[in-house]
C-alpha cells in the first residue's frame, strides 16, 4: 500500500492555473503533452489521480483530439518549439513546474526536461537548466517567471513539508472517552466517527498536508484523492485506513503530523480490538501516546487494567494523559482541580511519578476551529459554541492554568483565548511543539 507516497501527503491547488483562461484548443494541447510526459515517468495510482485534477480543472472533462502517444514529438514541437510563436517557449517552464508538482520527484522532473530539449536550441536548453536549478536546487526563481503564478511556491511548500521530520502521535482510550472527538479537534475537521459504539475496528492513520487545497485523500486498498468528510465517516472501518488532509490550526507553523487512531480496548463485542491496539503500541514507532480519560468515568476496573498494561509496556515519558469532557462539569456539583488531583493520585499508585495530565474540552476545541475557519455549524452546534464561550470565561473552567508556558496575551483574538481556556492550545503545544 503506497499510503506514504509523496503524492498522497501533498497538496495541489490549481484553481488559478495560468492555462485556465487560454483557448480550449491550446489547453487541450498543453494537457495532452503533460499527460504524455507524466505517463512516461510515473503511472502510480496517486500520480495519475493528481494528473486527473489537471484534466478536470483545465478541460472540464471535455473531449480533446490530441494523442501524443501516436506522435509525441509533433505535439511537443507544436506547443513549445514553434519559431513563429516564440511566446510559447514559456510553456516548457510551465510544464516542468506542473510535472514537478505532480510527481514531486527531482529526478523525474529533470528527466522530463529531456523531452523538451530535443526541440530547442542550445541556448534555450541552457535556459531550461538554469530554470531547473532555480526551481529544484535553490528553490528560488527570478521575477522573469511571473507567468507561473503560484506554481513554484506550491512546489516549495510541498517539498519543504516532506523534508520535515514526522511527528507521530498514537491516540488510545476505552470506548466513549472522546477519542474521535479529540482527533476531530486536532485536525479541525469532522473525519473521525463519534458514535457511542465500537465503530473503529482497525487502525486509522491521519496524515497532515502542507496547505489547504480542499481535498481529502484516502487509501484503504486503493487510493482516492478527493473524498468528503461524510464519505470517510460512512466507511466500515474494518481495514486499515489512511487519510491525508490539511490539519487546521490557529498556529501559523505547519508541522508534518501523523495521528494514529486505535480501536477501543474494552469492547465487549469485539475483544480483538484491544489486541490490535496493544500490538500496534508494541511494534510501531511513535513520539507520544495520548491516553484519554473520560472525566465522567474515572477509575473503572477496565480503565485501571489497561493503564497497568500501559505502565508496564510503554515508557511513561511518552505518555500524555488527557482528562476529556470537562465541558460536562457543573460548577455547583463538580470540581475540576480536585478531579485532576485525583487522577494524579490514581496514576501515582500505578507507578506514574510525574505524569503529564492535560485537562480538556475536545468538543469545544473542535467547534472553535470550525468557527474560526468559517464552517457552517448546525443550530445545535451554534448554541453549544455560544454556551461554551460563556462557560469557559469563568475562572473554574480556565484550563490554561494547568499547562506550563500557556498564558493569556492581550494580543490574543477570541479564538486563541478560548482555545487556551479549553485546553486544546496547551495540548497541541505538548504534542507538536510551537511558539
Amino acid at each position: 500500500m503506497k499510503c506514504d507516497s509523496r503524492c498522497f501527503v501533498s497538496s495541489l491547488l490549481i484553481d488559478d492555473h495560468p492555462m485556465i483562461h487560454v483557448k480550449f484548443k491550446l489547453k487541450a494541447l498543453y494537457y495532452s503533452v503533460l499527460e504524455y510526459i507524466v505517463g512516461q515517468l510515473d503511472q502510480s495510482e496517486e500520480t495519475m489521480q493528481r494528473l486527473d485534477q489537471y484534466k478536470t480543472q483545465l478541460l472540464k472533462n471535455k473531449a480533446y483530439k490530441y494523442n501524443p502517444k501516436i506522435d509525441a514529438d509533433n505535439a511537443i514541437m507544436s506547443l513549445i518549439g514553434s519559431h513563429a510563436l516564440k511566446w510559447r517557449k514559456k510553456y516548457s517552464y510551465m510544464l516542468l513546474c506542473d510535472i514537478a508538482l505532480i510527481c514531486l520527484d527531482k529526478k523525474m522532473t529533470i528527466q522530463a526536461s529531456r523531452y523538451f530539449k530535443r526541440h530547442l536550441k542550445e541556448n534555450e536548453c541552457k535556459k531550461i537548466d538554469d530554470f531547473l536549478n532555480g526551481l529544484i536546487v535553490n528553490r528560488k526563481l527570478g521575477t522573469e517567471y511571473y507567468f507561473l503564478k503560484n506554481l513554484p511556491e506550491q512546489y516549495y511548500r510541498n517539498i519543504e513539508f516532506l523534508e520535515e521530520p514526522e511527528i507521530k502521535i498514537v491516540v488510545t482510550a476505552n470506548m466513549s472517552a472522546g477519542k474521535s472527538t479529540l482527533i476531530n479537534a486536532l485536525t479541525g475537521k469532522n473525519m473521525a466517527k463519534t458514535a457511542q459504539e465500537a465503530c473503529t475496528g482497525a487502525l486509522c492513520y491521519y496524515l497532515n498536508k502542507p496547505f489547504e487545497d480542499g481535498r481529502i485523500h484516502i487509501h484503504s486498498g486503493h487510493a482516492s484523492l478527493d473524498v468528503s468528510e461524510d464519505y470517510i465517516r460512512s466507511m466500515g472501518w474494518q481495514n486499515e485506513i489512511f487519510v491525508a488532509s490539511f490539519f487546521r490550526s490557529l498556529d501559523s507553523k505547519i508541522r508534518r503530523i501523523r495521528i494514529i487512531d486505535t480501536p477501543g480496548v474494552n469492547s465487549a463485542v469485539n475483544r480483538h480490538h484491544g489486541e490490535i491496539t496493544k500490538k500496534m503500541l508494541m511494534t510501531e514507532q511513535y513520539d507520544k501516546v495520548v491516553y484519554i480519560l473520560n472525566a465522567n468515568k474515572l477509575g473503572t476496573d477496565e480503565e485501571i487494567s489497561y493503564l497497568r498494561w500501559l505502565r508496564k509496556n510503554i515508557s511513561p515519558e511518552k505518555t500524555v494523559f488527557v482528562v476529556n469532557k470537562l465541558d460536562d462539569f457543573k460548577q455547583a456539583d463538580d470540581n475540576i482541580k480536585d478531579s485532576i488531583v485525583g487522577v494524579k493520585s490514581d496514576l501515582a499508585r500505578l507507578g506514574y511519578e510525574n505524569p503529564i495530565i492535560c485537562p480538556l474540552s475536545a468538543y469545544f476545541g473542535y467547534l472553535l476551529k470550525r468557527k474560526y475557519y468559517k464552517d457552517e455549524l448546525t443550530e445545535d452546534e451554534e448554541d453549544e459554541h455560544m454556551l461554551f464561550c460563556r462557560k469557559f470565561k469563568r475562572e473554574m473552567y480556565d484550563l490554561s492554568v494547568y499547562y506550563d508556558g500557556v498564558s493569556m496575551d492581550p494580543a490574543d483574538n477570541i479564538f486563541t483565548e478560548m482555545e487556551k481556556r479549553c485546553g486544546l492550545y496547551g495540548l497541541e503545544k505538548i504534542l507538536f511543539g510551537g511558539n
